[in-house]
């Protein structure tokens, strides 16, 4: 700003001293001036300057691979830790759950109960909504008389119902044997799926049929 200031005022000396200062109608028009001196570019120093500073604002932040890692990382915890959230006392209705619960204390929930137990409290079919608060219908011998899962000499089987909570028996059975192997059927016993569990998670195995 001095600098413009100071060409402006060496300008008007050098003017008044060719005489244009003296005719009346040819004043000088500082207003023209300073407009000029305004629309001159910048140099190189603050041109850069400026141009620095509008490229850090434009660059976005990215997500990072570290923090894709993170997430992954924290999903992974979440899956191992569900075994651990599995509570002795809780009543369970899904496939991982009672799967997950047989793993860990050997039998099935609490509020499963065998056939017999069932009819004792006057249910002859269907749900048991009425009879028993929350409970399922499991812990009965399964007698794989088609043949479909594994018979191996000293192999036995229990099943349970699935996902029959507030709902109909429906079709979906998990048979166990008693060397702690899962099989899922989704077709009343047409067809099974033996469920692999490790590291606390559940996967899907070979297909009976």
């Amino acid at each position: 700003m001095l600098k413009r200031f100071g060409r402006i005022i060496l300008f008007v000396l050098i003017t008044c001293m060719l005489g244009a200062c003296a005719a009346e109608d040819a004043p000088v028009d500082l207003t023209k001036i300073i407009a000029a001196e305004e629309d001159e570019p910048l140099n190189e120093e603050d041109s850069s300057n400026k141009s620095r500073k509008s490229i850090s604002k434009a660059v976005p932040v990215e997500e990072t691979a570290d923090t894709e890692d993170n997430h992954q990382d924290s999903e992974q915890v979440k899956s191992d830790n569900a075994v651990n959230d599995i509570r002795e006392d809780g009543y369970y209705y899904d496939l991982e759950s009672v799967v997950l619960y047989y793993e860990k204390y050997n039998r099935l929930p609490s509020n499963f109960i065998k056939k017999n137990k069932a009819r004792a409290l006057g249910w002859e079919r269907g749900r048991l909504t009425g009879y028993k608060e929350g409970a399922a219908i499991g812990g009965d011998r399964f007698g794989n008389y088609e043949r479909i899962l594994p018979d191996i000499r000293g192999m036995e089987y229990i099943e349970c119902d699935i996902d029959t909570e507030d709902a109909s028996r429906g079709e979906k059975r998990l048979v166990i044997s008693n060397n702690k192997r899962y099989f899922y059927t989704m077709d009343h016993y047409q067809t099974f799926r033996e469920v692999v569990v490790r590291d606390g998670t559940i996967s899907y195995g070979e297909k009976f049929e």
